[in-house]
């Protein structure tokens, strides 16, 4: 392979080119020699190297151990064809450093086998191993001075780069291409949080395995529903991210035969099916926001193979930089403790976008710090479609679906029951609660991403949040349900309120108590979630502001309390001594107080069939909970749990725990 190859045609094909009026490209062609590497040769850098690919290609590889024998190997993560950019991919000793191919003696010596930062931080790049490549090296001092001429008699910079071909002006065109000759990719990444806690020397590596693509008006990057394989970030122009808008009527649950699934079920007369009924769907397209300059989508296909969630549009020519999802995965080989960090950004984003879901349950009220740790407690599966996920008699986990469709299988005495599972749902808490094997079978329908806990990271995500698991109580005791479970869980007792509200007696007395009592206990819930973060004045404020407005005699929501309760609140605050349970006997005591029979009427209402129906609550299941299984669905029972280990033997058919 000869070195015979013209500058300025290099760069004519270059995607950011495109970008450069003619009179530029020329210039800067000018600051560019042709270096030839023979096959398999180690192509070294300098200081602020930057290269293009102008004949055959190179390979940008890097250092890892083998994970089974006690020796490093070469791992590929990406190969670099002509018209790419090459750039120095390695930071060491506080420099840019050369690049090389080093023994694994060399790695080791002197530092007794610690020298492992070192080595997953050198990233070598080899001309192709059969044809060689010939680069097109840049001399930045002749850059430097060629662009210095051009732009010395400008006016001030402008600080917005016009991508507009009859706006642009020189002065545009020499800041795209000396934000790409300065390698400032890298800063691009670093405002990226996706990649917050990447070391700078990772981010150089990571800007490497970065490509330009050039997206034309109108042209579609990525498109919703298709397999994401790339993370874009946008250099320069605008786009738009549209989504397929589904409006329907609220969702309803129905009961009907299986009309597709497998053999077995349909041969069974008593097979049904519960799911989430669309009648009438309009889809149409929606635009959810614009992207602009340093804007970033796609991250989670670096992770997994997921499919799209939107389309992406060029609303005019624009310059982008990817990164390809196997590149990247290669690159988290040898960075270990970015993969971890990055793999729970990923799975807390995508629980904050299932939790938008219209399915999405109890996942809709956690807040983002909720959705990270419960990111960090889980671990996530990529399942395909047809898998068998969860047989009869497995150990419990609780899974929850990020993405993708599944479907439950009760398997009761009177026949089998499915119910179909899409983004937000969740299954498997059940068997947890009972600390017994698996009572469901669940098949995956679609290719799915599902994250799952175990029971001991179930408990520790749960037992903090009673307003969550009365969710659990709700679903499986539906019509047994208690007062407490209705007053714990975050939407039931508002319903209830809304119920009490449209009655025609809500002005007597026993409803009055009955709503001043809900209110009482929901704000006593909110200042015991609250109370670790407040100061102690603070904490002094709103006990006082929850005395005046439910406990003084003269209160517009007077809530009936035994003295000596009230008594022991007043010495509290006086004590300047107020802990987060300061209210909870006399909340118990409310609670107590309540109607039974007007609550009894309230379960029978249309409300509660509504706040039951938006949980898919299979209705065959309360009468499938012997009395000992019931007990399993006390908050505080779950909440003191010492052991996690599965010590019952439960069945549908009602057997005793042995």
């Amino acid at each position: 392979m000869g070195n015979d190859v013209s500058a300025m045609d290099v760069l004519k094909n270059t995607p950011f080119a495109k970008f450069l009026s003619a009179e530029v490209v020329r210039d800067v062609s000018l600051c560019f020699t042709s270096v030839k590497f023979k096959p398999g040769a180690t192509i070294a850098f300098a200081k602020h190297e930057f290269l293009i690919v102008a004949k055959g290609s190179a390979d940008v590889s890097t250092i890892v151990p083998h994970a089974q024998k006690k020796i490093k190997v070469m791992e590929l993560l990406c190969n670099k064809k002509e018209g790419d950019i090459l750039t120095n991919c390695t930071i060491r000793g506080g420099g840019y450093g050369r690049t090389g191919l080093m023994r694994k003696s060399s790695l080791d010596k002197g530092s007794g086998g610690k020298n492992l930062v070192a080595m997953l931080d050198l990233v070598t790049v080899t001309a192709d191993k059969v044809q060689g490549c010939v680069l097109l090296r840049l001399d930045r001092d002749k850059f430097v001075k060629v662009r210095a001429h051009h732009m010395m008699h400008r006016s001030t910079p402008s600080q917005v780069l016009s991508i507009n071909k009859a706006q642009r002006t020189a002065e545009d065109d020499w800041h795209l291409i000396s934000t790409i000759a300065d390698d400032q990719i890298v800063d691009y990444l670093a405002a990226v949080p996706f990649f917050s806690e990447v070391k700078p020397s990772r981010l150089v590596a990571l800007a490497g395995l970065c490509t330009f693509l050039v997206a034309r008006k109108n042209d579609t990057i990525c498109r919703e529903g298709e397999l994401g394989d790339r993370f874009f970030i946008c250099i320069t122009g605008v786009l738009a991210v549209s989504v397929t808008n589904q409006t329907a009527p609220a969702h309803q649950v129905s009961h009907r035969s299986m009309s597709v699934v497998a053999q077995t079920m349909n041969s069974s007369p008593s097979a049904r099916r519960l799911e989430t009924h669309r009648s009438s769907v309009r889809v149409s397209q929606v635009l959810i926001r614009r992207l602009a300059d340093g804007s970033y989508f796609g991250e989670i296909s670096l992770i997994l193979n997921m499919r799209r969630s939107a389309t992406v549009t060029a609303i005019e020519d624009s310059l982008l930089v990817y990164i390809d999802a196997r590149a990247f995965r290669n690159f988290l080989k040898v960075c270990p403790d970015v993969k971890v960090h990055i793999q729970h950004v990923v799975v807390s984003r995508l629980l904050q976008i299932s939790s938008k879901a219209p399915s999405a349950q109890f996942l809709a009220t956690l807040t983002t710090e909720d959705l990270l740790h419960l990111a960090q407690l889980g671990h996530v599966q990529e399942v395909a479609h047809g898998t068998k996920l969860v047989l009869h008699r497995d150990d419990p986990v609780f899974y929850i679906v990020l993405n993708g469709k599944v479907q439950v299988e009760y398997a009761l005495p009177s026949g089998s029951l499915y119910v179909v599972m899409s983004t937000g749902g969740y299954f498997g808490e059940l068997s947890i609660l009972l600390q017994t094997q698996s009572l469901i079978q669940v098949t995956v329908r679609d290719d799915s991403v599902l994250l799952g806990l175990s029971p001991e990271a179930f408990h520790r995500f749960f037992s903090k949040r009673p307003d969550l698991f009365a969710e659990f109580s709700l679903k499986f005791l539906q019509h047994d349900v208690t007062i407490d479970h209705v007053i714990n869980h975050y939407d039931a007792h508002e319903v209830w309120l809304v119920y009490l509200e449209a009655r025609h007696d809500n002005y007597e007395e026993k409803i009055r108590c009955l709503t001043h009592g809900i209110y009482f206990c929901e704000d006593v819930d909110e200042f015991h979630a609250t109370c670790a973060d407040m100061s102690i004045e603070d904490r002094l404020d709103q006990a006082t502001t929850i005395v005046d407005t439910y406990l003084s005699h003269d209160s517009d929501r007077l809530v009936q309390i035994p003295k000596l309760l009230l008594q022991d609140i007043h010495a509290a605050i006086d004590a300047v001594c107020v802990e987060a349970s300061v209210f909870d006997h006399v909340r118990r005591e409310v609670i107590d107080q309540m109607d039974v029979k007007v609550f009894e009427e309230f379960k029978k209402s249309s409300k509660f069939a509504t706040v039951l129906s938006k949980l898919v609550c299979v209705t065959e299941l309360p009468s499938q909970l012997t009395p000992a299984m019931k007990a399993h669905l006390n908050f505080q029972v779950f909440k003191h749990r010492q052991s996690h280990e599965i010590i019952n033997r439960y069945t549908w058919m009602g057997a005793s725990p042995r």
